[in-house]
């Protein structure tokens, strides 16, 4: 709900004080939500800190790409994507049930909510001040907005990948039903570690996709190259033995992180959508594919319940393939080569 308005503040206010608003409120959030002693102010301020979350993703994404020029700003990008979505969701979740278990359940809020407010602190002092400008007028701001938001290569890499989104989010969410329901002798901590190591999977590939980008290849070419293939990767898991699985969702999980990268940093490179305008292109797509991922998981439920898990793969993996084709909306985007990035650099 707060992607696409974070996107808009972003234009109005700029990428740092939306940053650290959105941890602000973030840390406030989760401190209250500890001291909450009724349910009904729990799911309130919970509810913030997943609006704190939506305020933070894509403007922190448009500050990196501000910050790093090309042939750095890949790396970049693809770091910051791996640690958001990879190594935070690990620790978060590690961590949250330490706590939780041994201390009570507001050890995790309120940890978090220190933190946060920490992250804001650090935050403040670190990122560069950005230059003060007259905030524009609501129908600028809207002009600007509606060009990012009509923009054909935004709406070719949101639905374009909207298939691979939904491909990518059920073999993580679904796994243990899976294990449970079709192969109850594998166990449950097996499904547990496969799926913790495919998340980790995700940040090497976040990283080499990042670096892939700022190579010289054309970025389309390399995400619909890492995309098909993890398509074909989710069709051979309702096939696969568990020592096979095992080495599926591995490279599912590297394959995912590359395109997650790219496609991040994609919007830093079009025309319609770099500089302030690519924190509501990131907030459409991330939306959009929001949307997928709940209409495949649903989907994918109703088809497991009713034709097996077979079905429901399969179903997952030809989505992801059918709409791969949108993404000839999105211009070729090539990187220049490092040597004409240094040669460039000496010459100004």
């Amino acid at each position: 709900m707060f992607q696409i308005p974070g996107g808009f503040a972003v234009l109005h206010y700029g990428a740092r004080r939306v940053v650290l608003a959105s941890a602000i409120l973030g840390g406030g959030a989760f401190l209250l939500a500890g001291l909450a002693g009724d349910f009904s102010f729990l799911t309130f301020f919970l509810f913030l800190t997943g609006v704190s979350t939506a305020l933070l993703y894509a403007p922190a994404l448009s500050l990196v790409s501000s910050i790093f020029s090309e042939g750095r700003r890949g790396p970049a990008v693809g770091f910051f994507w791996g640690n958001f979505n990879g190594v935070g969701g690990m620790v978060g979740m590690l961590l949250g049930a330490y706590l939780g278990l041994n201390f009570n359940w507001q050890a995790p809020l309120e940890v978090c909510g220190a933190g946060l407010l920490l992250l804001a602190l650090i935050l403040w002092w670190s990122l560069p001040r950005e230059h003060s400008v007259a905030s524009p007028s609501h129908r600028d701001l809207w002009t600007s907005g509606r060009q990012v938001l009509r923009a054909r290569a935004v709406w070719g890499l949101a639905l374009g990948l909207g298939g691979f989104a939904g491909a990518g989010y059920v073999p993580i969410y679904y796994v243990t039903t899976y294990f449970k329901q079709v192969h109850p002798t594998w166990g449950i901590d097996a499904a547990a570690h496969v799926a913790a190591f495919a998340v980790l999977a995700t940040l090497p590939g976040a990283a080499v996709g990042g670096w892939i980008a700022d190579r010289g290849f054309d970025r389309r070419t390399v995400i619909m190259l890492f995309a098909l293939a993890f398509g074909l990767a989710v069709l051979w898991i309702p096939y696969a033995t568990l020592s096979l699985l095992w080495i599926i969702y591995l490279v599912a999980g590297f394959l995912l992180g590359v395109t997650n990268a790219v496609m991040n940093l994609f919007p830093s490179y079009l025309e319609e959508t770099k500089g302030p305008g690519m924190a509501l292109a990131v907030g459409l797509i991330i939306t959009s594919q929001t949307l997928f991922r709940s209409a495949v998981a649903i989907v994918f439920g109703f088809l497991a319940v009713t034709s097996g898990y077979t079905a429901a793969w399969l179903f997952s993996a030809f989505l992801c393939l059918s709409l791969l084709p949108l993404l000839y909306w999105v211009p070729s985007s090539r990187a220049a080569r490092p040597a004409q990035i240094s040669g460039d650099s000496r010459a100004r």
